[in-house]
């Protein structure tokens, strides 16, 4: 008996040890069901390659309407929903998505009524039923948003789609709603219009508690209640980052007005999505916009990838040749930015600073303001300067590269070719250096002027930038005279003013026919300036028999080095400082000649503009005169240039032609490129002409020419007509 008790009581603890055992590991399974579920059905592979290799980028899911897939749903397809890294799917109601081959999901019990609470919380539920394994990051999207796939890729790869991460435009609702939402302080949610992003691990997460959420909804804003289920049940809010409100752009006044007019601009260029877009015309104004932005850097990306290429093997073909570290940073592309065009190519080009734009082109103002297209234009060069300083401060030691202004530039339109820009920046480089004596750091600012290259081909934009050397050239100033000692006085007091107080780097030699006027005076004057300035180099040469420009010009360029840049000038002229810069950047020794266009000035008797005083030598309008295009006077050029392609015909007698004879010169040399431009910096100052009878003929055509179009334009003219026509003159 004692036995069969003690065996007795074995088997009733054993049976309670069971019993409390089993209650234990029933209690377990069911308190952690729904993580066994997950465990199951998620399983992982057993290598980070393989899971890697299993999930796809982005699944976006688009919500629109029955009535709405032909314009808005198609839109987006056609536009960025082709450029989707994974895929996209439209919800919807109807079928006539799947006839137009978009791919669409009608959910089951879901409509397309308004505001779409059910179908927006229903397309979440079905991302985790459906692709929950297949994609790293899920976007609810509405069917007016663009999307910057590639933006947002960029933008996605930066983060960790493990974590618990929901992005959008951050919002807590419409002014008259507040209080009326049932949202916590603090509390926000995802804006649906600019598109949520959601990591796996949200959409895992709060998937389980979608349909809970929608029976419970206080308000029927569908972005709200998601972004509220959200918050609940992953503790993860909306993220309040500030620059998330640029990144998911949401225009709230005037609707989609900011979509019509010019695009490049700020908001527009730093956004990963747009809204709202209601009409798809814009949808693909926008798609067009960005797509030629993308092809730009692609092929921007191709040419440095080229010249990297030239570069390799440029230096492999140099075995034997020791290059030092500095040449091989400078190892440039032998292929010149303007390589396309040929030599002999004589379309001008247009000048303009950062407030106007001078061109002579006909039937426009001789000045303009910088608006419409070339506003455009010149915003969009402005971006890529700051690119190309911005990727020069990365391979500079973080040093901090900055466009200070923007002095001038020179643009012309090539018809074959596209747009050519030239654009002279000030450039602030800063950066700090550290003292190891006393571990105390002191930032550095350094101003440098720099040059810039642009091309607008039909397609495409290519640009290039280097630096200007800081060491400015003598300008030797080689000027013909003859009489006209007034005009003379005028011209060394604008030297005086521009030149010699400033103490600029120039010469000035004066070649003087005295056949017919004694030059006694005209020493005088020159004599009282090198008494006034005694440094300055102030050079007289007499030239014997009747007056020629060409001889006079020869010979004051034999009296100078065959390395001097040279500007040939008149006396009727006058200048500025920065004209003088530049004449030394647009001329390159052996390689290109600059012939500005100057501005002439129309009889102030006629225009009624006195222009005729010193301050107002820089008035350029219509009614003040017009670009001198048919001029050839005023050049800047190497004296070994003007050696290379045979100097001046000195067989040409007077005024006339001989400037036009040593332009085809250049204009037919192989190897240097003629610069030519409007240059608001010098202009021919009005005076009666006379043209002597005794010409040869095309001589004779060119000063009656010159003469008639110098008098006014039509305006003033018929306002001179009609005034002397009340007047009883006729």
């Amino acid at each position: 008996m004692p036995f069969q008790r003690e065996q007795f009581i074995g088997e009733f603890v054993l049976l309670v040890c069971g019993m409390i055992v089993g209650f234990h590991i029933t209690l377990f399974i069911r308190q952690n069901q729904c993580h066994l579920i997950y465990s199951r059905l998620n399983i992982r592979p057993k290598t980070l390659a393989g899971e890697l290799g299993n999930r796809q980028f982005l699944f976006v899911g688009v919500l629109t309407a029955e009535q709405l897939v032909e314009t808005r749903a198609k839109a987006v397809y056609d536009t960025w929903g082709k450029n989707v890294p994974g895929k996209l799917t439209f919800f919807s109601s109807g079928e006539a998505g799947r006839t137009l081959g978009l791919r669409v999901v009608s959910l089951p019990d879901v409509d397309d009524t308004y505001p779409p609470l059910k179908k927006s919380l229903m397309m979440i539920k079905y991302m985790h039923d459906v692709h929950l394994d297949e994609y790293q990051w899920f976007m609810r999207a509405d069917d007016d948003v663009y999307v910057r796939t590639d933006k947002l890729v960029a933008f996605l790869q930066s983060l960790n789609s493990s974590d618990d991460i929901h992005l959008g435009h951050a919002g807590t609702g419409a002014k008259d709603e507040i209080g009326m939402l049932s949202l916590n302080p603090g509390d926000n949610y995802c804006m649906g219009g600019p598109g949520v992003i959601m990591s796996r691990s949200v959409i895992k997460k709060v998937a389980p508690h979608l349909e809970h959420c929608l029976q419970t909804a206080p308000t029927l804003h569908e972005d709200i209640e998601l972004g509220r289920c959200i918050q609940q049940y992953t503790g993860v809010p909306c993220t309040w980052a500030y620059e998330m409100r640029d990144l998911f752009f949401h225009h709230y006044t005037e609707k989609e007005k900011v979509f019509f007019g010019d695009l490049e601009n700020k908001p527009i260029n730093d956004a990963i999505t747009l809204h709202p877009i209601k009409q798809p015309a814009y949808m693909r104004r926008l798609h067009v916009h960005f797509m030629n932005q993308r092809i730009q850097d692609l092929q921007y990306e191709a040419l440095k990838l080229q010249r990297v290429l030239r570069r390799t093997d440029s230096l492999i073909q140099e075995e034997g040749n020791w290059l030092l570290t500095r040449e091989k940073y400078y190892h440039r592309d032998e292929q010149d930015f303007h390589h396309q065009l040929k030599r002999n190519n004589t379309e001008q080009w247009s000048i303009f600073t950062p407030n106007s734009f001078f061109s002579d082109t006909m039937l426009m103002s001789p000045g303009t303001g910088i608006r419409g297209a070339l506003k455009i234009e010149s915003k969009k060069l402005l971006e890529r300067e700051t690119e190309i300083l911005k990727e020069e401060a990365r391979t500079r030691f973080a040093e901090n590269i900055n466009i200070l202004k923007i002095n001038y530039g020179y643009r012309r339109a090539l018809p074959i070719y596209g747009v050519q820009y030239v654009m002279h920046s000030t450039v602030r480089s800063e950066k700090k250096i550290l003292y190891t004596e006393t571990g105390k750091t002191k930032q550095i600012s350094n101003l440098q002027r720099r040059r810039f290259y642009f091309q607008l081909p039909f397609g495409k934009l290519v640009y290039d930038a280097k630096s200007l050397d800081n060491t400015l050239p003598f300008v030797h100033f080689l000027v013909p005279l003859e009489g006209r000692l007034e005009t003379f006085r005028r011209f060394m007091k604008n030297f005086e003013e521009v030149c010699l107080k400033q103490i600029l780097r120039v010469k000035l030699v004066i070649a003087y026919s005295s056949s017919f006027f004694s030059p006694r005076e005209h020493k005088a004057v020159l004599k009282e300036y090198q008494y006034k300035y005694p440094l300055a180099d102030l050079i007289w040469i007499d030239v014997a028999g009747n007056f020629s420009r060409g001889v006079a010009l020869s010979l004051a360029a034999a009296k100078l080095n065959k390395t001097d840049l040279f500007f040939l000038c008149d006396v009727d002229l006058v200048f500025s400082k920065e004209f003088l810069d530049r004449c030394r950047i647009n001329t390159v020794l052996g390689q290109q000649v600059y012939f500005p266009i100057m501005f002439s000035q129309f009889d102030p008797d006629l225009s009624d503009i006195h222009n005729n005083r010193p301050e107002s030598y820089y008035t350029i309008n219509a009614d003040a005169g017009i670009w001198r295009t048919y001029s050839y006077g005023p050049v800047c050029l190497y004296g070994r240039d003007l050696q290379a392609v045979g100097g001046f015909n000195t067989s040409i007698q007077g005024w006339g032609w001989e400037d036009v004879d040593l332009y085809e010169k250049f204009v037919k040399h192989n190897d240097i490129d003629v610069f030519r431009a409007p240059d608001p910096g010098i202009i021919h100052v009005y005076h009666p002409v006379k043209c002597d009878p005794k010409l040869p003929s095309t001589q004779l055509a060119q000063c009656r020419g010159s003469k008639a179009s110098g008098l006014a334009n039509q305006k003033s003219l018929l306002r001179y007509i009609l005034a002397m026509q009340n007047k009883g003159l006729k």
